[in-house]
């Protein structure tokens, strides 16, 4: 958590200042902030989103151009592996990943943003439990495609 929160807060603003102008920031994070070294729970990982949010919110947009809209998007849960180094790595926190997108909803919510749970779409690989293959990547940016045409108006 403390690596996406510092990266983000630090490459966010100047990604959203050198890419303008901007219609829709999307924020996907989480599965590696609950991994064993961090220790974090999905609520600490909802208000490092929360945290980003109002980095978009605030940033130093250039004369005539508006905030871009935000969605905030819950990952899959993390699922069982049976390779011993992944299951050591995050294995613990299967359980607590089911809750991201119970905080992230909240998190939207309250900072009035849209989400979206890409968990209803999409499961992490086996592989390593907690990366998604092409097939549950494509299936989340699939999903996202009537989603981000909703919140553009198109």
């Amino acid at each position: 958590m403390i690596g996406a929160l510092l990266f983000g807060s630090v490459a966010l603003p100047r990604l959203l200042i050198s890419h303008q102008p901007l219609y829709l920031v999307i924020i996907m994070l989480g599965g590696n902030d609950i991994k064993f070294a961090a220790r974090c729970r999905a609520f600490d990982a909802s208000m490092c989103r929360e945290r980003l949010i109002k980095i978009v919110k605030t940033a130093n947009y250039m004369n005539g151009f508006k905030t871009p809209e935000i969605l905030i998007i819950s990952p899959p849960s993390l699922v069982p592996t049976e390779d011993v180094w992944f299951n050591d790595l995050w294995g613990h926190a299967i359980a607590e990943s089911k809750l991201f997108a119970k905080h992230y909803a909240r998190v939207a919510e309250e900072q009035k943003v849209h989400f979206f749970d890409a968990g209803t779409v999409a499961v992490a690989d086996k592989t390593d439990g907690g990366h998604l293959d092409a097939a549950n990547t494509k299936a989340i940016g699939v999903a996202l495609v009537p989603v981000v045409k909703k919140i553009l108006g198109l």
